[in-house]
């Protein structure tokens, strides 16, 4: 994996522009020039969703440990949910969930576990926004799993995110 936080969904044509969505694409499929940014990796849903917590955390320390731990991934999230979107663009939206279709799919399934039914989706960029922000909730259940108490400190925050940079 690249460099985290990794919030990098699309490499860029230095040519003509177009944006290119597969993790491997080292060529531009629109005029063939190589892509400037064709060894970098693209953040998974999972990725971003790590990213976003990394970032609040390292970024907002004083908000996190005055949230409740449960809150955290939401807090983490609440910029893509208020916007409605990550992308803002739909057909870049549709590329990146091609790409990531399994993780929307455990994110949907999450989501039933938990809830016991389906989630409504309205649009492509809903399930987007829904598919980070569960992922979200989930990788912060699995890390505070074994956390005592319900508010962070300045320890727990440098471990959590060193945990999830390792992760």
């Amino acid at each position: 994996m690249g460099k985290v936080p990794n919030m990098k969904l699309y490499k860029e044509c230095p040519k003509c522009g177009i944006w290119a969505f597969g993790q491997y694409d080292v060529f531009c499929s629109r005029c063939g020039s190589k892509l400037k940014d064709g060894n970098e990796w693209l953040a998974s849903i999972h990725d971003y969703a790590k990213s976003m917590l990394i970032d609040y955390l390292e970024h907002f320390p004083d908000l996190a440990m005055n949230a409740c731990i449960q809150e955290i991934p939401s807090n983490a999230t609440e910029g893509i949910r208020i916007n409605g979107n990550v992308m803002f663009n739909q057909a870049a939206t549709r590329h990146v969930l091609a790409e990531c279709w399994n993780e929307v799919e455990i994110a949907l399934d999450d989501w039933r576990e938990t809830n016991g039914s389906d989630y409504p989706v309205t649009n492509i960029e809903q399930l987007h926004v829904f598919s980070v922000s569960q992922h979200a909730e989930m990788l912060w259940r699995n890390i505070t799993s074994d956390f005592d108490g319900y508010k962070l400190d300045e320890e727990t925050i440098g471990e959590t995110i060193d945990h999830l940079k390792n992760w």
